[in-house]
């Protein structure tokens, strides 16, 4: 996989994901771009989503730890996170770290983990979010949807962006 950044940031398209990279990625989508009268369409399109690629039993735990991730990311952000529509074939900054965050996490990279963890959120709330992600990371593994290992030096390029576009704040 690769999360290779565009021109200051511009959002690359995502060509070459495998199915768990998709499934995360339009699982944040989704789950992301709920407003309260779209809950109800937004959670058939996810069902359906994962239930192409688990069974009925393996959809409702892979969707409660997705729940709880997004949850606990929006309240540990630093700043309202971005995210492109659904179906999309634009992969923004915050999308390459959560991506990253979960391949990091699923193959037992923790210094990258840590990185992405820090780019997400403030540092008192590393451990919440770590959990949650920690949580949905490793139901998708044992699920058989592992995300392909990122190379820390994808995700030091995005930070990199970020940092030159966004003067000294992260987002």
């Amino acid at each position: 996989m690769s999360i290779r950044q565009g021109h200051k940031g511009a959002p690359r398209a995502h060509d070459g994901l495998g199915v768990a990279e998709r499934l995360v990625l339009e699982g944040y989508r989704h789950a992301g771009h709920r407003p309260a009268d779209c809950a109800a369409a937004a959670r058939q399109r996810l069902r359906h989503l994962y239930g192409a690629a688990l069974s009925g039993r393996d959809v409702r735990q892979a969707l409660a730890a997705l729940d709880q991730f997004v949850a606990t990311l929006g309240l540990c952000a630093r700043c309202p996170l971005h995210l492109c529509e659904a179906g999309s074939p634009r992969i923004c900054d915050d999308e390459r770290l959560i991506l990253a965050l979960i391949a990091a996490i699923q193959n037992g990279d923790d210094a990258l983990a840590e990185t992405c963890l820090r780019a997400l959120t403030c540092h008192r709330r590393c451990e919440e979010l770590a959990v949650a992600a920690g949580s949905f990371a490793l139901i998708m593994k044992a699920l058989g949807q592992t995300l392909a290992p990122v190379p820390g030096h994808a995700v030091d390029e995005v930070l990199a962006v970020r940092a030159g576009a966004a003067g000294t704040t992260m987002h």
